[in-house]
């Protein structure tokens, strides 16, 4: 793993408590490709759909949130395919979630959720 994130021009690190387990981080650079704020294009490969993207309840929100944080991916995907079975809507929004993850991209994420949650916050 250190190998891996050290290509990547990134370090792990970890932090270990007796008792309490231990947390492995790591921080890399990655281009983060953006894209409308309020679309996202589904089959990128075929022909572009765009399609409105509503946002979860602020609870799945914070959820998906900390997460981001952590990095961690695997239950991203598990949220993401959550959503898509509690909602129809919110589809679009968890497709977008499922290809930030699968390209191992938390600040992207982060960002698209912390968006979401600002505008939730004026409403």
């Amino acid at each position: 793993s250190r190998q891996l994130v050290r290509l990547m021009g990134g370090d792990i690190k970890v932090e270990s408590r007796v008792g309490a387990g231990s947390t492995f981080s790591f921080d890399v650079a990655l281009e983060v490709v953006q894209s409308e704020p309020e679309q996202v294009a589904l089959f990128p490969e075929q022909a572009v759909v765009a399609v409105p993207l509503f946002a979860p309840q602020r609870q799945e929100l914070e959820i998906l949130h900390d997460l981001a944080l952590r990095g961690n991916m695997r239950n991203i995907l598990q949220r993401a395919a959550h959503l898509a079975e509690l909602d129809q809507r919110y589809v679009p929004f968890a497709e977008q979630l499922k290809q930030l993850a699968n390209g191992y991209q938390s600040k992207a994420i982060l960002r698209l959720v912390e968006r979401h949650l600002g505008k939730e916050a004026q409403l």
